[in-house]
């Protein structure tokens, strides 16, 4: 099921997509926790999550 129409439905997913290394990698601010991202940085951690939706998996 694409990812995009799951999430239509409302219902709760749970994933792990190396957030954290995603971030810092990005960022550049390897020692800052991405947890607190999600409150001082709120854009940066919205492109994250969209690049993880745009994505294409084989």
């Amino acid at each position: 099921m694409d990812i995009r129409a799951y999430l239509s439905q409302g219902k709760p997913l749970l994933f792990d997509g190396a957030m954290g290394t995603y971030f810092a990698s990005l960022s550049g601010r390897a020692q800052e926790r991405c947890d607190l991202a999600n409150l001082n940085r709120p854009e940066e951690i919205a492109a994250i999550h969209r690049a993880y939706l745009d994505a294409r998996w084989i």
